[in-house]
């Protein structure tokens, strides 16, 4: 038996067995391994364990998809795990016309990742669309992904972005961690 070069990755929902449940670890391991850099603890086991607490719809996998991706980088980073970006994901509806929607007049639901330079790099989308619609989806969810707060944004709690929100708890994480030094 040779020694290992990779680091093993283990994700689990805690507390729910169910289909769906294994469908959203697989989703979830899609989106989160192609960025960990596995090469460099080869001989230890990185384990992910998600508990969700509260849903509103638990026959829907992807309902949940953002908040568990989100979540689990916020864990990796907080336990400094090295990785090849970071990834904020968000979910975008569509209306019949493929416009961005709210989710009560939704005729598709697309969750969208993205790294920090901007690139998509996770798509799961449910229902009906059309290409236009699609590419209304991308730039809605790159726009919310955004971990660069635009000039003149007001410091609203309401108008901060998914990847804002993510941004500064990087932040207060590293300031935090760097109280030492003084």
């Amino acid at each position: 038996m040779g020694v290992p070069l990779s680091l093993p990755l283990s994700l689990f929902l805690a507390d729910i067995r169910g289909t769906r449940e294994r469908a959203l670890e697989s989703l979830l391991l899609s989106a989160l391994s192609p960025l960990i850099i596995r090469t460099y603890h080869p001989r230890t086991l990185l384990q992910i364990s998600l508990q969700i607490v509260e849903a509103a719809d638990h026959t829907d996998a992807t309902a949940l998809l953002p908040v568990c991706i989100n979540a689990a980088i916020l864990a990796l980073i907080d336990s400094g795990t090295p990785m090849k970006s970071v990834l904020v994901a968000t979910t975008v509806y569509l209306d019949d016309r493929g416009e961005v929607a709210e989710e009560s007049n939704a005729s598709s639901r697309h969750v969208l990742g993205f790294t920090r330079t901007g690139e998509c790099v996770f798509v799961k989308s449910l229902g009906g669309f059309d290409e236009r619609g699609f590419g209304n989806a991308v730039q809605w969810g790159m726009r919310e992904c955004s971990m660069d707060e635009e000039e003149g944004m007001e410091v609203d709690r309401k108008s901060e972005t998914v990847g804002v929100v993510v941004r500064r708890a990087v932040e207060r994480k590293i300031a935090a961690d760097m109280r030492w030094k003084e």
